[in-house]
This record gives structure tokens, C-alpha cells and sequence, in this order.
């Protein structure tokens, strides 16, 4: 690395001094430019001078001495001024490159000593980019089953038809795909939306089952974006859906795998406040998202069976048995 450091110096030093030949060869013909100009002009008003004074009418020799008195005399200067002023501005110019030199030397020698910078931060829980849903399409194509209805404490979802006579297949991942979304009012749609379902749901796992090829591969994208409300919203729902039904949860086990994988890079985010009271705790943050994690993990363990904690020590080998 030292040696390509240095070649590649040596190689600026050169264009450098390229660059500053090519003006100094500009300046160089300029200056003779103006040296050749004002030789010119000199010559030319020697020549104009004697005829002036040969075109004056002939008057008396006393006018003629006080007109001659009169005129301003011209002293230029010789032209050797000129060949000094060039010697001058090539001193200068050799000055300003061994003066660059000596900086560009001394910036190499500080680069050589310093050390090597370092990898940088490997950006586990940099925001991703949140891919688009089909949410807000399916919404101004009133193609969603509900709208939203404004109450005195708040918002709700009016559905058009009982929520037991919707196809649960059809609609569940339309509504798990608009988690994606953080903007209002697509993200209260959907979040409501998803709750309202499964707490229809409740006592009937045959609607929400084949729906889980579906719903899992929308809630991995949800998690791995690392947007904090997003995630947030997407652990709800997973809460909501283990505690279901419990063939609900059971079934959830062979797709621990695709889900916790993301989970245990958000365990270990907790504050530790130490005697301060936390009033926000019953608000899920992304600074608390380790508490709200630690939750769902224990969500999936009561719910999932006997095979349950297996598989998430597998994936998650941090977590502790909560039974």
C-alpha cells in the first residue's frame, strides 16, 4: 500500500510540474508580447516627433524655444528595464515551484506516517430502503373492504360487510403487505386492519392457517427494512398472530427461521435506566425495541409448543426460557 502511496505521489508531482511549465511558457510569451509592444510604440513616436516639429509654422525663434519649453519631455525608460523585469519573474517562478515542491514532499512524508484508515461502520441497523407496497394503489382503487370513520375519541375502520364473511386469504396479506407503509393514513389502515381480523379470527384457525405462506414473507421484508416503526409494527403483529389461536402458534414454528433471524439483532437494544422511571415504557420505541423483542420471544415460546424453545435458542442464542 506504502509503495502505491508513493508512485502515485510521483506521479502528481509530475503533472504538477507539467502544469507549471505550460504557464510559465505562457507567461514567457506574454511578456515578450508586451516587451515587442512597447518597442513598437516607442520607435513609432520617434519617428512622429521630428515631423511635428518640422510641420510648425515658422515664427520667431523665441516662440519656438518656449513651445519646446513648454512640451512635456517623455523620458522612457531603456529597454534593458525589461529584460530585468523577465530575470525577475523567472526567480519568482522558481521560487513558487521549489516552495510547492517542499509542501507536497512534506504532505507525503505526514500521509506515510499516519496509519491506515479503518473498515468503518458495518451499518447493521442502518435503515434499508422500503420497497413499495400496493397498499395506497388498493386504496384509491377503493379496492379495501373498509374506510375510515372519525369518532370522538379518535379514528376507526368501518367495514362494509361482516369481518366473518371476508376471505381471509384474499385479504389478511393486503393488509400485512400495508405495514410497509409510514405514512398516514395507509399505516393506521393496515395496523387496525391487521388487528381487527385476528381478533375475528379468535376460535377459528382455519381462516388465518393458509394464509401463512403468504403473511410471513411480507412480515421478513417489514422487519428487515429497520425502520422503527415499521418493525415495531410488524413485532405487534406477530404478538397478535402466536396468540391467535394455538394451532396458530404451532404453526408458526417451522417459520422461526425466516423471522428471528432479524430479531436477534434488536435483543440486546435496551437502556438501562438504572433507578429512573421510564414513564414511556408502555410506548414501544426503537430505543426500547429490545424489551419489546424479548416480548414477542416469549410470545412464541408459550404458544408454540414443546419444540418451541429450540428453535428460537437456534436462532436467537441469547434468549432465556421464560416457562
Amino acid at each position: 500500500k506504502h509503495s502505491n502511496a508513493t508512485t502515485m505521489s510521483i506521479v502528481e508531482l509530475k503533472l504538477r510540474e507539467r502544469l507549471l511549465k505550460e504557464k510559465m511558457t505562457m507567461i514567457d510569451s506574454k511578456v515578450s508580447k508586451c516587451t515587442d509592444l512597447i518597442s513598437q510604440r516607442r520607435a513609432a513616436k520617434a519617428k512622429i516627433s521630428p515631423k511635428t516639429t518640422s510641420l510648425a509654422k515658422p515664427s520667431s525663434q523665441t516662440n519656438r524655444k518656449t513651445k519646446v519649453a513648454s512640451e512635456p519631455q517623455l523620458n522612457f525608460p531603456p529597454l534593458t528595464k525589461a529584460a530585468s523585469i523577465t530575470k525577475d519573474i523567472g526567480r519568482l517562478r522558481e521560487k513558487h515551484l521549489l516552495h510547492s515542491l517542499q509542501e507536497a514532499t512534506k504532505m507525503e512524508e505526514e500521509n506515510m506516517r499516519r496509519p491506515p484508515p479503518g473498515p468503518g461502520k458495518a451499518g447493521a441497523y442502518k435503515r434499508g430502503k422500503i420497497p413499495e407496497t400496493l397498499f395506497p394503489i388498493r386504496h384509491a382503487r377503493s379496492e379495501l373492504p373498509c374506510s375510515i370513520e372519525h369518532v370522538s375519541y379518535g379514528l376507526q375502520l368501518s367495514w362494509v360487510c361482516p369481518l366473518n364473511v371476508l376471505d381471509y386469504e384474499h385479504y389478511l396479506p393486503m393488509f400485512v403487505d400495508g405495514l410497509l407503509c409510514p405514512n398516514h393514513p395507509f399505516d393506521f389502515m393496515a395496523r387496525q386492519g391487521c388487528h381487527e381480523l385476528l381478533e375475528e379470527a379468535r376460535g377459528s384457525p382455519d381462516r388465518v392457517l393458509p394464509c401463512l405462506p403468504r403473511i410471513i414473507p411480507l412480515l421478513r421484508i417489514a422487519l428487515t427494512t429497520k425502520h422503527p416503526t415499521i418493525v415495531i409494527a410488524g413485532l405487534q403483529f406477530l404478538r397478535e398472530l402466536a396468540n391467535c389461536d394455538p394451532e396458530v402458534g404451532i404453526a408458526l414454528v417451522p417459520y422461526y427461521r425466516q423471522v428471528l433471524g432479524i430479531l436477534n439483532l434488536f435483543v440486546s437494544k435496551r437502556q438501562n435506566l438504572g433507578d429512573v422511571f421510564d414513564y414511556s415504557q408502555n410506548k414501544e420505541t426503537m430505543a426500547n425495541i429490545g424489551s419489546s423483542v424479548l416480548d414477542s420471544l416469549e410470545m412464541l415460546e408459550r404458544t408454540g409448543g414443546e419444540k418451541a424453545f429450540s428453535h428460537i435458542k437456534y436462532m436467537v442464542p441469547t434468549y432465556q426460557s421464560c416457562l
